[in-house]
Formats: structure tokens, C-alpha cells, sequence
């Protein structure tokens, strides 16, 4: 049997992972009837990768301990749905203390199907924020009373389930390719990058891993959110903050993603100062991840992250999971979940004065081609190539 080493963290990943998922779900089994309050990062769910039933069965238990058992209310609703007809759930968490006219802290994960370390790390890290309430974390409980939270696991739930059954490494969502509308042939290896059907179009091949659609907001998905997304601006409790979680690079990435320049001030210095504050609370807990503008990492049109703070001028962050690959150990959940839930925390804390604390980003020296030494330019050469095929890879 052959494997592939993970460098990080000195193991083995198996030639399938979703064989040796079902393997430890076995070994798992009755993890959902041991749940205790307080203790959930413990809970044998993140000893697997878990497929989308498990997944919304463990939410589910969450949602019924942490509203029975505490005055926070953990419900559910339907922001969107998929190609295929299907509901995508939303998980909400609030106080009994104001919550009418309270701002919303938004998170979601899985845009992208083949990153299953993104939806469990995004997973721990809100079984983190239930943890801390049910032992009264005084670092979270204020939190829970500032705003209403809500959490989206799996954006693009067709696409995962397709890399459960056909294709580990599947990216997009199932549209069918306008030259195969009945996938005839295409055995749904077309789809459309969820995360550039944002606006504006770019990319529109529609075999391209980063195809943005036909039109902005074409995909059901996306169109969801984007409709809840309004309405919550409308009826007075907006957003104050939004979370992307991404895997793999180990980066976190403001906007934008779509043009070089940075935002306006007072933003660009404001998105530095949250970035950097998230990657120091991620490096506190073992973490070795870079802040920087999205655009420095890869050029990207129609990214949920660039329309959200454009739209509604709220930060908006993209949290890149560290890792060599989107297949990873199951070691390596509990790592991740713990810098997720501290960039979580961190970003929450944050979020609601991030303007006022921004402080001005220190200015870099660029060196110049006449004074740059052979293996500087080696090392730039190196360094673009290393982010071509990170582009091409997320």
C-alpha cells in the first residue's frame, strides 16, 4: 500500500482518506451519546474526517445540549441550497441578553469541497465558543452577549459530498458544463468556483479549477447567502464581521484579492492590524501562519471575502488552514481546530473596534535590480513559482 509523507507533521497520509475515515468512524462509534458541555473539543468527532450526515448530526447535538443546558441559544436554518436541491444549514448562537438588535459574527467553511480540514478546524473552533460558555470562559461569554453568531459548515455540500464518493480532490460546485447539460459526459467534473461567483467575472473556461460561472451570483449557493446577506443588513442586525475559512497555505488573507491596491484608509492599516493580531494568537498555540493582502498570495476575482467588505465595509478575512495538502492526517484536527479557534476568538474580539485600533503598517525597503544578488534573484524566482502553483492549487 503506498502513502505520502506529511512533512509537517512527521506521518503518513493513506491512499484514500475516505477509506480510512470509515475505518475510524467504526472505531468512534457512540462518540454522539458521550457529548458533556464543556468538553466537546475532546469529543471523539474530531478523532475522524466526517461526512456530511455526520457532520450536521453532530451540530445537531450541539445545538440541542448548549440550548438546554445553558441561557445560550444554539438554533438552525436553511441560508441557501445547492445544485442539487439540497438545504445548506445554517447554525446560529445567541443570548437571551438583547439579541434582536445585536450585530452578526459570520463564518462559513467548505466553499471549496476537497478542503475537509477547513470544515473540521472551523468545527472546533465553534465547539470552542460552546466550551467556553458551558465552563463560563471569561473570554467568551462577553462575546456570546456583544453578538449573534452564525456558522455555515458546508457551503458547498454537493461538491463534498462528490469528494466522499467519486473525487478526493473536487473543488467546485455540480454545475454541469453548458456543452453537457444532462452530464452525459462530464460526470460533474465541471462546476463553478463558488468562491469567485462573487462578481466581477474572470475566469471563463469552464473546465478552469477557479471558473467564476456564467454571471455573478449563478449559482444557487452563493445566491443564498448573498439574499440572507441582505436581508440581515436591512432589518437592522448586520453584520459586524465575516470569517472564511480555507485550506491549505497556512496564510490569513484580507482583501483584496482582485487588484493590488490596498483598501482606503483607515482600512488598509485596519486589516493589517486584525490579520497580524490573528496570526499572533494563532502562533500562541503552536501555529505558523503569514498575514498578508490576498493579492500578494494569488490574483483572484470574485472572492466572497472582496464583494463582503465592498458591499458592507465590514472585515472580512480568509483564514487559509496550514497544511502541505488538502488530504491531511487526522492528527493534525485538533492542531488546526486550536489556531482556527484562536483566530476565531481573536477576530471576534477585534472585530467591532478594528478601526479604532489600527495601527500604520510599517514600511518595507523593495530592493532594486541593480542592487539584487544572483541568489536574491533565485530566490525571487523561486518564490513566484511557489505562488503560481499555490494559485493554481486554491
Amino acid at each position: 500500500m503506498s502513502v505520502v509523507l506529511h512533512e509537517a507533521l512527521g506521518q503518513v497520509l493513506p491512499p484514500d482518506d475516505a477509506v480510512a475515515a470509515a475505518a475510524c468512524r467504526n472505531n468512534t462509534a457512540g462518540y454522539l451519546t458521550s457529548l458533556k458541555p464543556g468538553m466537546y473539543t475532546s469529543s471523539g468527532f474530531f478523532s475522524c474526517f466526517r461526512q456530511a450526515d455526520e457532520v450536521f448530526a453532530f451540530m445537531d447535538a450541539l445545538m440541542k445540549q448548549t440550548t438546554a443546558t445553558s441561557n445560550v441559544s444554539m438554533t438552525k436554518f436553511n441560508i441557501s441550497t445547492t445544485v442539487f436541491g439540497q438545504s445548506i444549514p445554517a447554525y446560529t448562537l445567541s443570548s437571551t441578553k438583547d439579541n434582536t438588535t445585536k450585530k452578526i459574527m459570520y463564518m462559513h467553511s467548505t466553499m471549496h469541497a476537497r478542503e475537509w480540514i477547513a470544515l473540521t478546524s472551523a468545527i472546533y473552533s465553534w465547539a470552542t465558543v460552546l466550551d467556553g460558555i458551558a465552563t463560563r470562559q471569561a473570554s467568551i461569554l462577553p462575546l456570546i452577549d456583544l453578538y449573534n453568531w452564525v456558522y455555515v459548515p458546508i457551503v458547498n455540500l454537493d461538491g463534498y459530498i462528490y469528494t466522499w464518493t467519486k473525487d478526493r480532490y473536487h473543488r467546485k460546485n455540480m454545475h454541469p458544463q453548458s456543452i453537457d447539460p444532462d452530464d452525459v459526459l462530464t460526470n460533474w467534473t465541471a462546476g463553478v468556483d463558488l468562491n469567485r461567483n462573487f462578481g466581477p467575472q474572470d475566469d471563463t473556461d469552464e473546465e478552469s479549477l477557479t471558473y467564476c460561472g456564467p454571471y455573478p451570483f449563478s449559482e444557487p449557493e452563493v445566491r443564498g447567502i448573498k439574499a440572507w446577506l441582505d436581508a440581515v443588513q436591512v432589518n437592522g442586525s448586520g453584520l459586524v464581521a465575516a470569517l472564511d475559512v480555507h485550506s491549505y497555505g497556512g496564510q490569513v488573507l484580507t482583501p483584496y484579492g482582485n487588484k493590488s491596491a490596498a483598501p482606503a484608509a483607515p482600512f488598509a492599516d485596519a486589516f493589517d492590524t486584525l490579520a497580524h493580531a490573528m496570526q499572533s494568537s494563532m502562533a500562541a498555540v503552536g501555529g505558523n501562519y503569514t498575514a498578508m493582502q490576498a493579492y500578494d498570495l494569488y490574483f483572484a476575482q470574485g472572492m466572497f471575502q472582496d464583494y463582503l467588505f465592498a458591499t458592507y465595509n465590514v472585515p472580512a478575512i480568509v483564514v487559509e488552514v496550514s497544511g502541505n495538502d488538502f488530504r491531511a492526517p487526522v492528527a493534525s484536527i485538533p492542531i488546526r481546530g486550536r489556531e482556527v479557534a484562536a483566530a476565531l476568538l481573536t477576530f471576534a474580539t477585534n472585530a467591532r473596534t478594528w478601526i479604532q485600533d489600527a495601527k500604520p503598517k510599517p514600511t518595507q525597503k523593495t530592493p532594486t535590480m541593480a542592487h539584487t544578488s544572483g541568489s536574491s534573484m533565485f530566490e525571487l524566482a523561486f518564490v513566484v513559482a511557489v505562488v503560481v502553483v499555490v494559485a493554481a492549487a486554491l
